[in-house]
């Protein structure tokens, strides 16, 4: 390769490089209006206190036996359980807002039926030994087929209490045993 052509070469791979460099940075710098600035969290709303999400033994687990079935494996129509729990808070001056939530799945079993299923869904708040805060939801799960397993997102936002002075409160979810039809 003769000096010509080392010149040529490199002046123009430099000219692509310089134009590759500028076009790369073309749509970097878009504006955008009417964007609403992101909340800014205080240090107080950091060390808020938010209780966490405890299950009861036993409340994981759910199943749904075909009448005159219960306990027999061969005549299991759904199994449902709860994979995870988690929660959100809000405080002011006087009051703990929370949001309750809990994801699952429902596996359709020997007797599967299409249709929905209502799995029942209680949250539990308690400061101490006294409970505050009780409300059972009977959660609709529409099960399409006997094949796949039919994962929820159970949510209750409805959670409101006074805003407690010591961390005693406890959060419970998970199926009640007591409304088993």
């Amino acid at each position: 390769m003769d000096k010509n052509s080392i010149y040529r070469f490199s002046f123009g791979f430099g000219l692509m490089i310089a134009a590759s460099s500028l076009l790369s940075g073309c749509f970097i710098h878009k504006k955008v209006d009417n964007v609403p600035p992101e909340p800014k969290i205080t240090e107080a709303q950091l060390r808020a206190y938010c209780p966490i999400v405890l299950m009861r033994d036993n409340t994981a687990f759910y199943d749904v036996y075909e009448r005159g079935g219960e306990g027999d494996a061969n005549k299991v129509m759904y199994q449902a359980a709860i994979r995870d729990v988690t929660r959100t808070c809000n405080t002011t001056d006087t009051t703990l807002s929370m949001t309750v939530a809990a994801s699952g799945r429902v596996v359709p079993g020997p007797m599967f039926k299409k249709g929905t299923v209502s799995l029942p869904i209680r949250v539990t708040v308690m400061q101490g030994d006294s409970v505050i805060y009780s409300k059972l939801r009977n959660y609709p799960v529409e099960i399409s087929n006997g094949v796949d397993a039919t994962q929820f997102i159970f949510s209750d936002d409805q959670i409101s209490f006074p805003k407690p002075t010591a961390k005693n409160i406890r959060i419970f979810v998970g199926y009640d045993r007591d409304q088993k039809k």
